[in-house]
């Protein structure tokens, strides 16, 4: 069959879609077309319909995440208009909030893709009832019809690595300066109330492992074949926590030394912090790390975001970051949940005491299908709809501090960590937030060499790296 996928993009930011990337590959090694509109740099709705009519797709897949949703409904109706075509979607917007997605559609998909969507290609192909399908709702005869999701395969080494040709990756990594994401893992252990992990590991319970890898040597099979095919500066490893496995990231660690030796960057969980883990880490050629501060007040961490994880623990992991000289970033949230000025100045404090290098501070928004969302929801603090952008604004009303009072405080979040440390880099950070916006505003229009400079001064971080220390 032929299938075209979607990917909508609207704030143009250049990050390769690994759902896209793995339900491709695994369609092209059963001997399926596949295609693909990337919205990313700018493509036009016309020309769009033009090449998606040259393709003459026999089903047509989108992906969403919660806050492009609209932009996905769009785009769609333009598709159905001019193709007529069975439409499907998946994406973490249909499996966290499906009543909300099958409006639009002629099926969701819920959770993973790749079993369900194998199954329901088998089923159209042989005149079957595709209505069956497991891991979909479907919305036919104006009736919604619930499959329950497929058993979760046992490790990843079942399907193929992401396929990249779909996308026009040599851009991608030029936007990127040339970094190359990658992923070695999916799921994670930890229930965060703001994460939608909860929702996914109880979807999932007794369907399978939730956390499932690639083996250590597939990974660096694959690092190697990228590596001969494409320019390759540095690579993001993923992974939602990229310590959670001690072991594994030891024998990573000597293997990718070995084989691969690029400089890489990845998320760590602070409370799995210690010199072994950062010893792994520095011999494999790490040469960033972030970890997540969220909230400077304990209480707020351990009772409201179910982070049990102490100030104590995140000083000790910046502080080992600097003793072997890996640059360290900070990932912060402002306007939680009934959160106060003071609570956000605890924040500011917590991250001058930890000196990370770099931060990164976002406002808080209740997405479907997380803890926070439901708390949010029963307090009455929900007002609209999502910002299309955690930079950029929030739905949730916080009686304390109004929607202006957050904006202005996160844009100048990292000035008042760094002005006391170091005048210049406090004044470049202000700068970068209050860039972002804009940035996000007209991502998708912003040319690829402009894109370039501002990956490499704002969010690789390496120019403000030894200022302040």
């Amino acid at each position: 069959m032929k299938i075209l996928f979607i990917y909508t993009n609207p704030l143009g930011i250049p990050y390769y879609d690994f759902g896209i990337g793995s339900l491709s590959s695994l369609l092209k090694s059963k001997n399926h077309k596949v295609d693909l509109l990337d919205f990313t740099f700018g493509m036009s709705i016309k020309k769009a319909l033009k090449k998606a009519k040259r393709f003459k797709p026999d089903i047509i897949l989108f992906t969403s995440r919660t806050n492009e949703f609209q932009d996905v409904i769009r785009i769609a109706k333009s598709l159905k208009k001019e193709l007529n075509k069975p439409m499907f979607c998946g994406g973490i917007h249909p499996t966290v909030a499906p009543e909300d997605a099958i409006k639009y559609f002629d099926g969701i998909c819920i959770g993973e893709g790749e079993e369900a969507l194998l199954e329901l290609i088998e089923n159209f192909e042989k005149n079957k009832d595709y209505t069956k399908t497991r891991g979909f709702w479907f919305n036919k005869d104006n009736k919604i019809i619930k499959n329950p999701v497929p058993c979760l395969v046992p490790t990843l080494d079942n399907y193929p690595f992401p396929d990249r040709e779909i996308f026009d990756y040599d851009k991608y990594l030029k936007a990127r300066n040339y970094q190359m994401d990658f992923m070695t893992s999916r799921g994670c252990p930890f229930q965060c109330t703001y994460c939608v992990n909860h929702t996914l590991q109880q979807l999932y319970k007794g369907k399978g492992n939730y956390i499932r890898t690639y083996s250590i040597p597939l990974v660096i099979k694959e690092l190697k074949r990228l590596k001969s095919k494409y320019k390759i500066k540095t690579i993001y490893f993923l992974d939602e926590t990229f310590n959670w496995n001690k072991e594994r990231l030891k024998e990573f660690s000597k293997a990718y030394k070995k084989e691969i030796n690029l400089p890489y960057e990845c998320c760590l969980r602070a409370d799995l912090c210690d010199e072994e883990v950062f010893k792994y880490l520095k011999d494999s050629n790490c040469y960033k790390v972030a970890i997540a501060i969220e909230s400077g007040n304990e209480k707020i961490r351990k009772e409201l975001l179910n982070k049990h994880i102490s100030d104590k623990q995140i000083i000790a992991a910046f502080n080992l970051a600097r003793k072997y000289e890996i640059t360290s970033m900070s990932y912060n949230m402002v306007g939680l949940p009934l959160e106060t000025k003071k609570d956000i100045q605890m924040t500011i404090d917590l991250n001058k005491k930890a000196k990370p290098d770099a931060l990164q501070v976002s406002i808080f928004n209740p997405f479907y299908g997380t803890r926070l969302y439901d708390y949010s929801k029963s307090k009455g603090l929900i007002r609209g709809n999502l910002s299309k952008s955690y930079y950029t604004g929030t739905n949730l009303y916080n009686p304390n501090i109004s929607q202006k009072e957050i904006i202005k405080i996160r844009n100048t979040f990292a000035y008042n960590v760094y002005k006391e440390r170091s005048l210049i880099k406090a004044y470049l950070l202000l700068l970068k937030e209050n860039i972002v916006p804009i940035y996000l505003k007209f991502g998708q229009y912003i040319p690829v060499w402009f894109n370039r400079i501002i990956y490499l001064l704002f969010w690789n971080f390496k120019p403000l790296r030894f200022l302040g220390k």
